[in-house]
């Protein structure tokens, strides 16, 4: 299988280095909007996989060229849109790492496009491939959550476009955006939701910066629970990024290193078994293969459906009123 990469960052290597270590799959080239870029990527991975891999700025040449099975994108938020639609033009399955969009519009028409094209699509939420996630829901479905409360308190990552809502589209879509599609895993859909940002100290770190820098959400489910997420991206070092849930039987608190489950007068912590990245790449690969994409987690159709949530929290945020979903 020849898998092309749209993107040549670091998360855009790291897919080429997993799929390279798989059975009979070559990634044959990169393409990126910078040419330098496209080529210290490919020179990277061509150096440890042994094949020579190419170089491209011009998508449509690179396909042409190369003629992928499928392709894998990660790019900046702003710059999705057309690289999902030409790809489903010519029936290229693809692998996209979220968030899959910044406004409601492009992920909408690609989503369309994906439906009646009947394309395998996989979006890299890859927490969905967890065992311990997996744990968790099977162990939520025994009882009756009460209260669920998502944090990602973490660090201003180091690319400038992060900084930029114009670019990223600030935290909820950029990174909480894992937190918010496991709500959406464990409960089932949102009713409404209410939600608020503030920008106090960002400019300290950086003074171009116009992301806020804490955010606060109030999502009100389908089922009645009741689900808090905050976060903030000015934080000394990575504090608390998970999920917790309080139930009658249990205190569950997740994370993408363990699971503890907490009981009175006792403690369990469940540690991953596998990797997730792996995972994800290798259901999308069978897929591709066989047609059957029944081991993908979550398919572009479903995350739409956790973008539509992302962009009602965001519009919350911004009108200072509640959305419905």
């Amino acid at each position: 299988m020849d898998v092309l990469v749209v993107g040549s960052g670091s998360f855009a290597q790291k897919h080429a280095r997993i799929l390279t270590e798989m059975e009979d799959v070559r990634v044959g080239a990169f393409c990126s909007r910078t040419l330098g870029h496209a080529e210290s990527a490919a020179a990277a991975i061509s150096a440890t996989s042994g094949e020579r891999v190419a170089a491209y700025t011009d998508l449509n040449e690179a396909l042409d060229a190369q003629k992928p099975d499928a392709a894998v994108i990660v790019v900046t938020p702003n710059a999705h849109g057309d690289t999902e639609l030409e790809l489903t033009r010519r029936g290229i399955p693809f692998l996209v790492e979220k968030p899959i969009g910044l406004d409601r519009a492009v992920p909408e028409r690609i989503a369309g496009a994906v439906a009646d094209a009947g394309l395998i699509t996989s979006v890299a939420f890859h927490l969905r491939y967890l065992d311990t996630t997996e744990a968790l829901d099977a162990m939520l479905k025994a009882t009756t959550p009460v209260i669920a409360n998502g944090s990602w308190m973490g660090t201003l990552p180091p690319p400038a476009w992060w900084r930029h809502v114009s670019e990223s589209g600030g935290q909820f879509v950029e990174q909480t955006v894992h937190i918010t599609d496991l709500v959406r895993l464990l409960f089932g859909e949102a009713e409404s939701v209410y939600a608020s940002t503030s920008r106090r100290a960002i400019t300290e770190l950086h003074a171009d910066a116009d992301v806020p820098d804490a955010g606060a959400a109030i999502i009100r489910m389908k089922n009645g629970l009741t689900v808090t997420l905050t976060n903030s991206c000015v934080g000394p070092e990575p504090l608390r990024t998970g999920i917790e849930v309080v139930t009658p039987v249990a205190l569950f608190q997740f994370t993408s290193r363990s699971l503890t489950i907490r009981r009175e007068f006792e403690v369990t912590e469940k540690r991953p078994g596998l990797d997730p990245y792996r995972a994800e790449l290798a259901a999308f690969v069978a897929a591709v293969r066989t047609g059957d994409a029944s081991d993908i987690r979550s398919s572009y159709a479903d995350a739409l459906q956790t973008h539509r949530l992302t962009m009602a929290i965001v519009e919350s945020a911004a009108s200072g009123a509640p959305v419905a979903l």
